[in-house]
């Protein structure tokens, strides 16, 4: 049989466990949450990326074609 003092110990163990276990939890939903933003913005990049190399003269298509032209 436990003492007094065995059984408290056990409890306040028992606590913080269930504290670091809510910490975790709350840990994973904001990591969710910033995953998903980051989800967005590199879709949105990449989709970007794509459309400017798919389109016909790709990166120098809004721009100089470069060679310079001075000397």
């Amino acid at each position: 049989m436990e003492t007094r003092d065995q059984h408290i110990k056990h409890r306040q163990t028992g606590a913080a466990s269930v504290e670091y276990a809510l910490l975790l939890v709350m840990a994973a939903l904001v990591l969710i949450a910033v995953m998903a933003s980051v989800e967005t913005s590199v879709g949105d990049f990449w989709s970007n990326a794509a459309s400017v190399l798919m389109t016909p003269g790709g990166f120098g298509s809004s721009g100089s074609q470069g060679g310079g032209s001075g000397g």
